[in-house]
């Protein structure tokens, strides 16, 4: 064959130049023939080692295995890939197959024209198709069909374990959901209850508080009522001692004065000498004897016996003799009597005084007789020899409205109008002790039984316990809103009365330092107080001429004696607790039992 160049065949001879632009495109052909395609992923893979262990790990778990070393034992490699021959292009076929079997001219001319159409723009070669293989496609499609049908097995597994998944998972439902429902109903019962029982806690927590409070003052007051328990024992071990002594010698003492009475002798109380020593203090802790005695409960409702027209007009105070039924009385006519109230027989009358009396007390041996009024002095008598021991002149500035003893008979208390309160020795005939606080007029006074303390009641308002020996206040009490005008001790000691001019009674527990009760007993003004021997009632002497008893556990007034003509000035229950005396303006002494 000759040579290609030698024999072509020129259509037309022209020279292209390097800077020449004919306005043509040219593309470069490829050779098509034995092109490949070949799988470049795995390469690329091998150099990345988190990446091929990933595939390695899927392949191995797609074909039911796992990471472990069962798995790795029963693993197989993928096999190898395949050189496919794909579609070719119509044009690349031609010039493959023109060139095969060596027909250059041929080509040579298909090549012109094909260029040259393309130039003119009769066609395009990207619409020409591809000559398809049918057994490589038939192939491909066989083993996308097989691994689709692969796929779908392992699919079908997937939905059967889901299905058996979906199966258990409804079963846990239902019976979470019966179980929800059976908590939701305990929650409801739960809920209902905690309601109630939060209802029952309101209801029981006041009850609680007040028993809690009921338990505090229980607790307190038994603590109080165990501390005085053991101080009455001691006190009532001494007075078991002394108790017989002391019956005796009172008992000789009776019998004594009676005879020094009979005879006309002076009896065991000294004449004070003008000049004399002072008398010393007594001790705290002297026995009461009355607290060894036992006395009935004072009937409230007594009823009205017997009068005895004592004077001519009013009686202002008056005086119960220790142990006998005999009373001494003080009044506006300048003079001061003792009665037998058994009888109603006048035993002695005095005189000396230069105004009204009102203040009288009863020696505790019952020999002599304190008296003050509205001359301002103080007079000590000795009725048995019918004389006046001593004078006090002038002690007061103003009228002396209060006199008492001591119950050693030693001393004698005044209080008057100027608002003082003096103490006087017996023996050595001077003031000892003068005791300043109140501001105003000293309405009442009286001892605290068996003590050195005593009580006063002043028209300021206020109510004060003293310690004689000191001078000074041991405890003040407010409460009254007006005046008070008498105040005494319960026989015990322990309780204070205590009333006002608006008709208030206030009942004081000096331990305790507070009000037990209070009781308004009228629009009438309180004259005069006195406590039964048990304490648990007040008689109450007032300006409408009643007297009113009131119950001091109830706070109220549970009767009313009406006899005086007139303001009742002064009351006290008798030694037996049975019967009262009265004393009034009206000039009489009223008998009630």
């Amino acid at each position: 064959m000759a040579d290609f160049r030698e024999e072509a065949y020129i259509l037309e001879k022209m020279e292209i130049t390097e800077d020449e632009d004919d306005n043509f495109d040219y593309e470069e052909i490829k050779d098509s023939e034995g092109e490949v395609e070949v799988d470049n992923s795995d390469d690329d893979d091998l150099n990345n080692f988190e990446a091929l262990k990933a595939k390695t790990n899927y392949k191995m778990q797609s074909r039911g295995g796992g990471a472990d070393g069962q798995s790795l034992k029963t693993y197989k490699p993928d096999p190898k890939p395949k050189v496919i021959e794909r579609d070719v292009v119509i044009d690349d076929f031609i010039r493959n197959f023109l060139s095969r079997f060596s027909m250059k001219k041929t080509l040579n001319i298909f090549m012109q024209e094909w260029h040259e159409l393309q130039k003119k723009g009769t066609f395009h070669d990207t619409s020409i198709g591809f000559i398809t293989d049918i057994e490589n496609k038939n192939k491909r499609l066989k083993d996308k069909v097989e691994k689709m049908r692969g796929e779908l097995a392992e699919a079908k597994v997937a939905a059967d374990q889901a299905k058996s998944t979906w199966e258990k998972l409804r079963k846990e439902r239902d019976f979470h959901k019966t179980h929800q429902n059976r908590v939701n109903n305990e929650k409801v019962t739960i809920n209902s209850n905690i309601k109630k029982i939060k209802d029952l806690h309101d209801q029981y927590e006041e009850r609680i508080e007040e028993i809690k409070k009921k338990l505090q003052t229980t607790v307190k007051e038994k603590a109080l009522l165990k501390l005085e328990k053991e101080k009455l024992s001691k006190r009532v071990n001494e007075i078991q001692k002394r108790i017989k002594d002391d019956e005796e010698r009172v008992s000789k003492e009776i019998e004594e004065s009676h005879k020094r009475q009979q005879m006309g002798m002076r009896g065991d109380y000294k004449k004070s000498p003008v000049k004399g020593k002072n008398t010393p203090f007594p001790e705290d802790a002297r026995p009461n004897p009355f607290l060894a005695r036992t006395y009935e409960d004072v009937n409230p409702k007594l009823i009205f016996q017997k009068k005895v027209d004592a004077h001519s007009k009013g009686i202002g105070g008056f005086s119960l003799h220790l142990r006998k039924q005999i009373v001494a009385t003080a009044s506006d006519d300048c003079t001061w009597k003792i009665w037998n109230l058994e009888n109603g027989e006048n035993i002695m009358t005095g005189e000396g005084h230069k105004d009204w009396i009102c203040g009288i007390d009863f020696h505790p041996q019952g020999s002599h007789l304190v008296t003050s009024g509205g001359d301002k002095s103080v007079k000590i008598w000795d009725f048995i020899n019918s004389t006046i021991a001593h004078t006090f002149n002038d002690v007061h500035t103003m009228p002396v409205w209060k006199c008492k003893f001591h119950d050693t008979g030693d001393f004698v208390l005044s209080g008057g109008g100027d608002g003082a309160i003096k103490l006087y020795d017996l023996n050595s005939l001077k003031v000892r002790q003068q005791y300043r606080s109140h501001t105003d007029s000293i309405n009442g006074l009286n001892f605290q039984p068996f003590t050195n303390f005593f009580v006063s009641g002043s028209a300021d308002k206020t109510l004060s316990i003293w310690d004689m020996r000191t001078g000074l206040t041991v405890q003040t009490f407010y409460g009254h809103l007006n005046a008070i005008n008498d105040c005494i001790f319960s026989i015990g000691g322990q309780f204070i009365s205590s009333c006002d001019s608006d008709g208030i009674l206030k009942v004081w527990d000096i331990r305790m330092v507070k009000e037990m009760c209070q009781v308004d007993t009228g629009d009438a003004i309180a004259l005069s107080v006195c406590f039964d021997k048990n304490s648990k009632h007040v008689a109450v002497g007032c300006s409408d001429a009643e007297i009113k008893m009131v119950s001091v556990d109830k706070g109220e007034i549970v009767s009313v004696l009406k006899a005086h003509e007139d303001a009742v000035n002064g009351v006290v229950i008798n030694q037996d607790n049975n019967s009262l005396y009265s004393i009034s303006s009206d000039g009489t002494i009223r008998i009630w039992k």
